[in-house]
């Protein structure tokens, strides 16, 4: 579709409060808004961009962490800017920031103590305000309500990060093996989890350094507003306009900083302009029934000569564009976000997050629910100026649910190493976060370039996609081609699981490929620890894992945060694999895998069956961790204990 100067924007039988105010503006209640009031009343031809997209105050990208300390622009008068030198001697008392010199350090020393050396929140007595206040918590007997009203055209009911470690969905040296580096493979991420690339990226970065085969990769998701991320991302990280390195840390924060610099939201415009004026076939109103039930393809040129290929429905098309081309600013956008990060009846539910955290972990969660910017602690986002209109409504609503942060799933020991690498130190884990989605990135855009991968990202409906498949709807996949597919999530399992298997299992290449797989998530109460008839052994056993003292938790009574901290914490020491294949069987799922001829493995080589235990340990495995590993993994690693993740391969 080109987007034309006076096409109309796409809407449908109800209309978005933005939309109202522009036919206000314009006096004219029965005209529709045009394309041209949502991309620009004076378009520019797309030259190269010369824009400068790191996160330094100049457009610098970040190599290292600097030096905490502002200084004045102009000595005596200006504004204050960051301090552009290494940061090299650690705050004695925070250790979180850096300095590059005893002299910043002193400068910076009344404004830092006082915002964080300071902090109660570093103090390891912390207590959250229920227990202080000798109350019971809001989250007892209660649900998080979401944070986000049902919109007038979409609901909103998305997850901007998903919430569990990469997957290398191909795992070729535990599979096909080393001597498969040669072959085509097809892949299909079938229900992504929220908009967030991560397996993505895994799988690919995983892949052999000899790798010399073809991988054809079919993204798909079904809400409209995920994906539409998804396809920004990856071609803001893709096309070869930017530098590897630049396109990078821009990418970093289209995924998960709340505003952006100048340049920053100037760059990602004019990647609308280019995705949006490529999709071919469409003219006219995308909600007109003309167009319904119709797709149309946007085939984008990216690194390496590759393509990056978007696949939507008509209507979608408009729902992105009222998202993306949006006209609130970034005081909008801060205040709508502060209502969902910030809101008082959620307090409660925040802070059961922080009481096992450690201090400086505290402090650096707490920053970002404020902030929104994922940077190193010390740096200074002040000319983080512009809403990223990815994380945000038509109107600025904030799409995250409230108790979420990017850094939730992450394996921590690997952020860790690669913010030791760019001077970041452990305590400032947000950092370290940055650094290592950053070379993630780097790693991913170098070997799109170098190897044969070609990825498509669809936005389609859930039941229609895999039919579409076999219809020959997409020209690079058909029925019987993925050597391997992941279903995400289930959710309710009760309805979906059979049906999800008899839509899907005919996709995956089983006449070839002994090695074909579908990977899924489920995590359903039957099996959680709550159900286990020996509850109370598993609770002392998981007070002695915590290192907790049961008896001081029993004189602090029902109100203790300890004790929160051990039921989110006792599913981790309980096997619920037997509880699980009862659940199973109950659904009738043996059955109907075994009439698509396949079987649940009792042995997994793509993914561990749980969190926590190797790939190949037996289905009754539990986790085997020291403290700080089950601190990296559920704790800060928010990694859930309870999931079962099921592979369900070929029977030969």
């Amino acid at each position: 579709m080109n987007l034309t100067l006076g096409a109309t924007v796409p809407i449908g039988p109800t209309i978005s409060a933005r939309l109202k105010d522009l036919l206000v503006k314009n006096n004219d209640p029965d005209s529709l808004p045009t394309v041209a009031d949502y991309l620009s009343p004076n378009p520019q031809p797309l030259t190269k961009f010369s824009g400068a997209l790191g996160s330094g105050r100049a457009g610098q990208q970040l190599t290292t962490v600097p030096c905490a300390n502002l200084k004045r622009q102009v000595p005596g008068s200006g504004p204050f800017v960051q301090c552009t030198s290494p940061g090299t001697l650690v705050c004695s008392q925070c250790l979180i920031v850096k300095y590059c010199s005893a002299e910043c350090q002193k400068q910076h020393w009344k404004k830092h103590r006082k915002e964080i050396c300071q902090s109660p929140l570093l103090d390891a007595s912390w207590v959250p305000a229920w227990f202080k206040e000798k109350r019971q918590p809001q989250f007892v007997g209660e649900q998080p309500e979401s944070p986000v009203p049902r919109h007038l055209i979409t609901n909103y009911d998305i997850t901007l990060w998903g919430n569990t470690p990469p997957v290398d969905l191909l795992n070729l040296e535990g599979n096909e093996g080393a001597d498969a580096v040669g072959r085509g493979y097809k892949i299909c991420f079938a229900r992504s989890q929220g908009g967030d690339i991560r397996n993505l990226v895994h799988t690919v970065n995983s892949l052999p350094e000899d790798f010399t085969g073809t991988l054809d990769i079919l993204y798909h998701d079904q809400k409209t507003i995920q994906a539409g991320h998804t396809l920004l991302v990856l071609y803001a990280l893709l096309n070869d306009e930017l530098p590897i390195d630049e396109a990078a840390e821009f990418a970093v924060h289209l995924m998960y900083s709340a505003a952006l610099t100048t340049p920053m939201a100037a760059y990602l415009y004019r990647c609308i302009q280019t995705i949006y004026g490529a999709f071919e076939g469409l003219a006219g109103n995308p909600f007109d029934d003309a167009h319904k039930g119709k797709t149309y393809d946007a085939k984008l040129p990216i690194r390496g000569g590759k393509t990056l290929e978007g696949v939507h429905e008509a209507w979608m098309l408009g729902l992105f564009l009222e998202q993306y081309v949006s006209d609130y600013k970034l005081k909008t956008a801060q205040r709508k976000m502060a209502k969902v990060m910030q809101n008082p009846k959620r307090e409660d539910f925040a802070e059961r997050f922080m009481v096992p955290l450690e201090g400086e972990h505290r402090v650096g969660i707490t920053h970002f629910r404020k902030s929104g910017i994922l940077l190193p602690f010390a740096v200074n986002a002040a000319h983080f100026d512009q809403p990223n209109r990815l994380m945000h409504g038509n109107i600025g609503e904030w799409l995250a649910r409230h108790l979420a942060h990017p850094l939730s799933g992450w394996t921590v020991s690997d952020l860790r190493q690669s913010g030791a690498a760019h001077g970041a130190l452990p305590t400032d884990i947000w950092g370290c976060f940055f650094f290592h989605v950053k070379d993630q990135f780097q790693t991913f855009a170098r070997r799109v370039q170098k190897f044969n991968i070609n990825i498509t990202v669809a936005t389609l409906p859930r039941d229609g996609t895999p039919q579409r498949i076999c219809d020959g709807k997409f020209a690079a996949f058909q029925r019987g081609c993925f050597d391997r597919i992941d279903m995400g999530l289930i959710v309710d399992p009760q309805l979906r699981i059979n049906e999800t298997l008899k839509s899907w299992i005919p996709l995956l290449n089983k006449e070839k490929n002994p090695h074909a797989a579908m990977l899924m998530q489920i995590n359903e109460l039957p099996f959680h620890a709550d159900a286990a008839p020996n509850l109370s052994d598993l609770m002392f056993t998981c007070s002695k894992a915590l290192n907790l003292d049961l008896r001081r938790i029993g004189k602090e009574g029902q109100t203790s945060p300890s004790l929160y901290r051990i039921m989110e914490s006792v599913d981790a020491f309980y096997d619920n694999s037997d509880a699980f294949k009862a659940y199973f069987r109950a659904l009738g799922v043996e059955r109907t895998a075994a009439a698509l001829g396949v079987r649940a493995r009792d042995v997994h080589t793509i993914h561990p069956q749980r969190h926590g235990v190797p790939v190949g340990s037996p289905e009754n495995a539990v986790p085997n961790l020291s403290s700080a590993e089950f601190y990296d993994l559920f704790t800060l690693g928010s990694a859930d204990p309870a999931t079962r993740y099921v592979e369900f391969g070929v029977v030969i």
